[in-house]
C-alpha cells in the first residue's frame, strides 16, 4: 500500500486516479479493515472503489462498494481470503467498467452519476 501525497493528488485531481480499498468506506479506513470489521463482530464486510483526494479513504468519493457475507463463526483469515481472492476483483473491475462507461465522474469532491 501507498500513500500519495497532496500534491500528488491534486495534479491529478478530477477522477483521473482511482483506488480499491480492501474495506467498506466510510465506515472501516484504514489498513486493516478487514480486522477492524472483525474485531467489531460484523457479518458483512466489504470493498470500496473510490476515486483518489489527498484525504485518505474520505469515504465521500465511492465509485462502488461490492460486499459479502459470512456465518458467524467464521475466522479471519478465511474472510480476508474470500475477499482479496472474490470480492476485492468483483469491485475493481465493476469500478473501472463504471469509471470507463463514464456512468460517474468526480465533480467537486463527490462522485455524481452521469445524465
Amino acid at each position: 500500500m501507498r500513500v500519495l501525497p497532496p500534491a500528488t493528488c491534486w495534479q491529478y485531481a478530477g477522477g483521473r486516479i482511482i483506488n480499491l480499498h480492501h474495506g467498506l468506506l466510510p465506515s472501516f479506513p484504514g489498513l486493516r479493515p478487514y480486522h477492524d470489521a472483525f474485531a467489531g463482530r460484523m457479518l458483512t464486510y466489504g470493498a470500496t472503489c473510490h476515486f483518489i483526494v489527498p484525504e485518505l479513504d474520505a469515504g465521500n468519493q465511492i465509485i462502488h462498494q461490492s460486499t459479502f457475507t459470512v456465518p458467524p463463526g467464521v475466522r479471519l483469515e478465511e474472510i480476508v481470503r474470500i475477499g482479496k481472492e472474490d470480492n476485492e476483483p468483483r469491485c475493481l473491475v465493476e469500478g473501472v467498467r463504471r469509471v470507463v462507461d463514464r456512468e460517474v465522474k468526480l465533480h467537486f469532491q463527490r462522485v455524481v452519476a452521469r445524465n
